[in-house]
């Protein structure tokens, strides 16, 4: 269901379902859920154990966010990828109204867990998550071939998972201790600790 404009309400409506569904994969990315339609997802997650794969790349998440998944993640054993990244400029952005402007083309909701988001995630990452694969870069799509339009999208829309110096140390000190984690990839997201992150287990 990726690049819907669920929001929240759409998001709450879902999750009711969910329960019922069969499918190992929710992809709601680009859905503009934000916070409060994240929280709807999470707290039905738990009952979900066919789920093992959740996308909710560029959904306007905050810290909130970060903290509900938190939450989350220890009840959910069997979900075991997670992914919050913010893809800048990607492939489906087209124009909307056959304009040239910036305003013709779709906005980036992006996430933006920030420091206090990480530090959230990185604390469930200490309990009894069973995650094998997180996924929080900020990652750019820009090439030789982006529009002069598409360069010109205001400041800020695009803006990734900010998490600073103070949510990477956080989940440095984390990540060695983990056991379930495999792959971990931070790249972009604003601390100078940041990176992937490759288990040696």
């Amino acid at each position: 269901m990726p690049a819907n404009d669920l929001g929240a309400a759409g998001a709450e409506a879902i999750a009711g379902v969910l329960p019922d569904c069969t499918f190992p994969e929710l992809d709601l990315s680009r859905c503009k859920l934000g916070d409060a339609g994240v929280t709807a997802i999470a707290a039905v997650l738990p009952s979900c154990p066919q789920i093992c794969r959740l996308i909710l790349e560029d959904n306007q998440l905050g810290a909130v966010a970060g903290a509900r998944l938190a939450d989350m993640l220890p009840a959910c054993p069997h979900i075991r990828e997670l992914n919050i990244q913010c893809t800048l400029l990607p492939a489906w952005l087209r124009r909307t109204d056959g304009g040239s402007s910036p305003q013709s083309f779709r906005a980036l909701a992006g996430n933006h867990l920030g420091p206090a988001g990480a530090a959230s995630l990185a604390g469930c990452l200490g309990r009894q998550c069973k995650l094998k694969t997180l996924m929080m870069a900020r990652t750019s799509r820009v090439s030789h071939d982006v529009s002069p339009q598409q360069r010109a999208l205001p400041r800020g829309l695009c803006e990734g998972n900010n998490i600073g110096d103070d949510g990477a140390i956080a989940l440095s000190k984390v990540l060695p201790k983990n056991r379930s984690l495999k792959d971990v990839d931070l790249a972009g997201t604003g601390g100078h600790s940041c990176c992937c992150y490759r288990s040696p287990l």
